[in-house]
């Protein structure tokens, strides 16, 4: 090809793409294929739906759009404040994003709503000891151990306990 050719082959094959990405909002799929067009229309069919805004929430956290995934957690607790999942989640986006402060209010109500969350507890231990709350980071970590049944979620508190009481 000539060099003239190939521009005009590479501004085609740019415009395509272009295209693509305006008409499918994103070429992002998540773990189960899905784009955020297809949670698009899912909350379209039923915009009362927490569980939908849920799962478009975990496709922005899965592709680090992590105020969009906030934005859709919110939407799904404001449709059911007794959804402890969809606390948890956006604990853990706030938490990507460093506010801590809010990621700990929300850990906090996923543990009210479920006091067995194991994973809550863990999850605000690490934020704690993010902001420097040693004592509160450690309760934590302390209880997850208590509760937890899960081997590897038990390994990873005694790691961070042990990582903690030992720093200066």
């Amino acid at each position: 090809l000539k060099k003239k050719n190939r521009s005009m082959w590479w501004l085609l094959l740019l415009g395509t793409v272009f295209f693509l990405l305006i008409e499918n909002h994103s070429l992002l799929k998540d773990e189960h294929g899905r784009t955020a067009t297809d949670y698009d229309k899912l909350i379209e069919l039923d915009p009362d739906n927490a569980d939908a805004y849920h799962e478009r929430g975990d496709f922005y956290y899965e592709t680090e759009q992590y105020g969009k995934a906030i934005a859709d957690y919110s939407r799904a607790i404001e449709l059911d404040p007794r959804y402890a999942s969809a606390y948890f989640n956006r604990a853990y986006a706030y938490g990507e994003i460093g506010d801590y402060d809010k990621a700990i209010a929300d850990y906090s109500k996923a543990i009210e709503l479920n006091p067995s969350d194991t994973q809550a507890y863990y999850n605000r231990g690490l934020d704690y000891h993010n902001k420097g709350e040693i004592l509160r980071a450690v309760n934590d970590l302390e209880k997850c151990i208590e509760l937890s049944t899960d081997p590897e979620l038990t390994k990873d508190a005694q790691q961070a306990l042990l990582e903690i009481k030992n720093s200066p």
